[in-house]
């Protein structure tokens, strides 16, 4: 399960530059854990439909943060990819919305928030709606803000 792709190197590369800053947000944090989520092995993933094959289908993010302040859990699911890969990314974004909709389930498991972010330096083109925008970042502030 080697991580080759460059999007995701580029990834850690970024985060580890992060992480080597005095006051990353990540410091607020009592503990926080990451992993690379692998299609093949784990279930994490979240369901979407895909219009193009008119069927339901899971999204796999990348790496997924856990983390925790207090009382309070955070979860970060994170998809490092270029703007080629645009396509569906709204289902996506929608099926992740629907994922977390019903917040107040979570929060009795005293999981605060649960985000999603497409990490990517470029932002997407014209085709992509302003309301699904706020999900392309490369700015490990906003991320890793609670």
């Amino acid at each position: 399960h080697i991580i080759k792709d460059k999007s995701e190197i580029d990834f850690l590369d970024d985060l580890k530059d992060y992480l080597d800053r005095d006051n990353n947000n990540l410091k607020k944090f009592d503990w926080w854990y990451f992993s690379k989520i692998d299609q093949m092995v784990d279930s994490i993933g979240i369901p979407y439909f895909d219009s193009e094959v008119g069927e339901y289908r899971t999204f796999f993010p990348d790496f997924i943060f856990w983390l925790k302040v207090g009382g309070k859990y955070y979860l970060k699911f994170i998809d490092p990819h270029g703007t080629q890969y645009i396509e569906n990314s709204a289902e996506k974004i929608d099926g992740f919305n629907d994922f977390v909709s019903d917040l107040s389930k979570l929060k009795n498991k005293n999981i605060h928030s649960a985000e999603m972010y497409f990490y990517n330096n470029d932002q997407p083109g014209a085709g992509v709606d302003e309301k699904y925008r706020k999900y392309w970042t490369d700015n490990f502030v906003q991320i890793f803000s609670n």
